[in-house]
């Protein structure tokens, strides 16, 4: 036991060199942070060729706060998953499916400011439930897009959010039907419960905060792990609170396991 612990240490710590070692090759102009472009180059020596959407998805992953780039740290955390490729190879169609919803974005984005503000984001929720991207309610949706807390809506949130829920996602054998209405349905509904139950809005639940939580997802059917065992679960980081990726993440992958 002692040897497979201190064997997962290691693998973790020569995740975690390799990645500084990425980070420094590629941040070309020594500025301490990756572009866009600088992770494209990248992905494709490790042998990924992402396309426009899914350097987009990866940029929506590590650069929370619409910078235009990513530090370490954001990095370092997306290196070191066993997801880091998985979730941003999107097929053909979920592809186009996400480019389209970007076009959106930008069509409804009136002062090009980058970000939607929540009289905007009116007309572009009309137009997003209209194509069956979103089955919240204004309010519902516009605090579940707005992970910060800013009232704006930013690029990124609102990619990251289209990912996490599924929503442009089509699988290669997908057909139309209501199951796949009723499973979007379940992971935006959670994701609006966690954005509800995070009463100081920190972006994090923490344990007590969970308690109501969890109360709301076993009631509504989306898990019957014990209290206990659910936080335990969620809280992958082991640092006694639950943030919105952990949660996302957990709420997508509990939807798949139950269909």
């Amino acid at each position: 036991y002692q040897r497979r612990v201190h064997g997962m240490a290691e693998d973790n710590n020569s995740l975690l060199d390799t990645s500084d070692k990425m980070f420094r090759k590629f941040d070309k102009d020594k500025d301490g942070f990756l572009s866009s472009n600088e992770l494209d180059l990248l992905c494709y020596a490790k042998g990924y060729r992402l396309s426009q959407a899914e350097l987009l998805a990866a940029m929506s992953t590590m650069d929370p706060t619409n910078e235009g780039r990513i530090d370490y740290q954001h990095f370092s955390a997306w290196w070191t998953s066993d997801e880091k490729f998985r979730h941003l190879q999107l097929s053909k169609p979920s592809q186009e499916r996400l480019q389209e919803a970007v076009r959106k974005f930008q069509a409804f984005d009136i002062d090009r400011s980058g970000a939607i503000d929540h009289e905007e984001f009116i007309d572009l929720h009309k137009d997003l439930v209209r194509s069956g991207l979103c089955v919240l309610t204004v309010d519902e949706a516009f605090l579940a897009f707005d992970t910060n807390h800013d009232d704006v809506i930013n690029l990124n949130e609102y990619v990251n959010w289209l990912l996490s829920t599924g929503a442009v996602v089509v699988s290669h054998c997908q057909r139309p039907s209501g199951r796949k209405r009723a499973d979007t349905f379940q992971v935006q509904d959670g994701l609006s419960y966690f954005h509800f139950y995070d009463k100081d809005r920190n972006g994090e639940i923490d344990r007590n905060e969970f308690v109501e939580l969890h109360a709301q997802l076993v009631k509504n059917g989306i898990t019957d792990l014990s209290l206990e065992d659910a936080f335990r679960q969620l809280d992958v980081d082991g640092n006694q609170t639950v943030s919105f990726v952990e949660y996302a993440s957990w709420l997508s992958q509990n939807s798949k396991r139950k269909h």
